[in-house]
């Protein structure tokens, strides 16, 4: 496992600190500034917790007066970069609000070192106009560093931040920014105007279509893809006018079948295989995903759509085959029970098929199943996958099931052993109709 990042700021790091401060003129030994460091609080402290403590290390040690302070963390800055340096630009937007002007000239040089896009934002906050003027300046800045802040800064929905919600309901005044931006040199920059447009495109989707729409008048790939890329949201929604910008096919121009899952069983570190062929009746842009309705705690669902394939296609006749890999991550927990998976071509949500998914690994499980003339079987078994496939089959299926075709998975429970599973069967056997009904999946289809 990898180590936390909170952990990079240890003794050494903070003798380092101390080292590179007296070097920039200030008077700090390394025994104070570790003993104020690592207080009776350290170790209960996360990343961001740590982060903001050595920012009051610096004011406990830095000059009072503000500019002198600054004057040594640009000095002192330029030896730590990336997310570890980030208390420097914080210092900025915590004591900088009376000395904007200094504030604004210190964080152009941190923001070099590490990032100042956190710390830009209670400026604009305060002073919404005046910052903003001085990030247009920024957007010509011949250092790629400064030129992303002018966008990443300012963009209203930027995660781990405070939202700009000044910006959020007029954001208009943010693309005299990213007009400067969107050819820019740097991909670097380039993209941080993908995911500003992005966020835009949350709250103003005409307003960001509009403006897409004139940016890729320019015939160049890279403003292509960079606009592409920052009308993603509304490209996984299905949003049809975002689909033609791109010259994704329309519904009438392709055709899918033999969409059907294999499995409707899927345990927990196995893969759901996703099958389907696509008759393309059109050549034309095809972008190919497929959502998840992942069952939550409390029974709701939540969507996540995951893209499968975006490619232009010749007319004819083209196989698909995806293999979803479930596995434990740190972002989703999965609980057991049905789920459902949906075929989504060019924003076109083509039918939920559903699927259970389980942690267990019983031997034995009974079901019932919803058949094409609509009555309930009841049966029991050591591999629904199997069985049902030989239900549907009607080959060695129940003689039930040979005159009564399967039509749907209504209901699945794990039994300890085949004992359970038969005491199992027979109470489900012996309940009506409606009580079936009641403790079975009908209602979610």
């Amino acid at each position: 496992m990898a180590e936390p990042l909170k952990n990079i700021y240890d003794e050494s790091y903070i003798r380092r600190l101390a080292k590179e401060l007296r070097h920039a003129g200030l008077k700090v030994s390394d025994k104070a500034m570790s003993s104020f460091v690592f207080d009776d609080e350290w170790e209960e402290k996360e990343l961001k917790a740590r982060t903001s403590h050595l920012c009051m290390a610096l004011r406990e040690f830095l000059p009072q007066d503000y500019s002198k302070a600054c004057a040594l963390l640009i000095t002192a800055g330029e030896s730590f970069n990336g997310y570890e340096g980030m208390f420097f630009p914080e210092f900025v937007s915590r004591f900088g609000a009376e000395d904007w002007q200094t504030s604004m000239d210190t964080l152009e040089v941190l923001t070099t070192y590490s990032s100042a896009e956190f710390a830009i934002r209670p400026f604009l906050e305060r002073e919404p106009a005046r910052t903003l003027e001085r990030m247009k300046k920024w957007a010509r800045h011949p250092n790629e560093h400064v030129r992303r802040l002018s966008s990443e800064g300012a963009r209203p929905l930027l995660p781990w931040a405070s939202r700009l919600e000044e910006f959020r309901k007029e954001p208009g005044a943010l693309f005299e920014i990213l007009d400067q931006l969107i050819e820019d040199e740097s991909l670097y920059v380039r993209k941080s105007v993908a995911n500003h447009l992005n966020d835009i495109s949350k709250d103003h989707p005409k307003l960001a279509l509009q403006k897409a729409k004139g940016w890729i008048k320019n015939k160049n790939p890279d403003t292509l893809w960079i606009v592409k890329h920052g009308l993603r949201t509304l490209l996984k929604s299905g949003e049809q006018s975002a689909m033609a910008l791109f010259g994704y096919a329309k519904r009438g121009d392709f055709e899918v079948r033999d969409f059907q899952l294999p499995q409707k069983l899927v345990h927990m570190n196995e893969k759901l295989i996703l099958p389907f062929s696509l008759e393309v009746k059109k050549k034309g842009e095809y972008r190919i995903e497929y959502c998840f309705f992942f069952k939550k705690k409390k029974g709701s669902y939540t969507q996540k759509v995951f893209k499968m394939s975006e490619r232009a296609l010749e007319k004819g006749s083209y196989d698909f085959l995806k293999e979803h890999h479930f596995k434990p991550i740190g972002t989703r927990k999965y609980y057991d029970g049905l789920h459902f998976v949906e075929l989504i071509i060019n924003g076109h949500r083509l039918g939920k098929k559903p699927f259970v998914l389980w942690h267990q690994e019983s031997p034995y499980m009974v079901y019932m199943l919803l058949t094409k003339k609509g009555t309930i079987y009841t049966g029991m078994t050591t591999d629904i996958n199997r069985r049902y496939e030989e239900h549907s089959s009607g080959k060695k299926g129940a003689k039930y099931t040979k005159a009564n075709a399967p039509e749907k998975l209504l209901y699945l429970e794990a039994a300890k052993d085949r004992s359970d599973a038969q005491k199992k069967e027979a109470a489900l056997k012996k309940l009506k109709r409606s009580e079936k009904e009641k403790i079975s999946w009908l209602d979610l289809f």
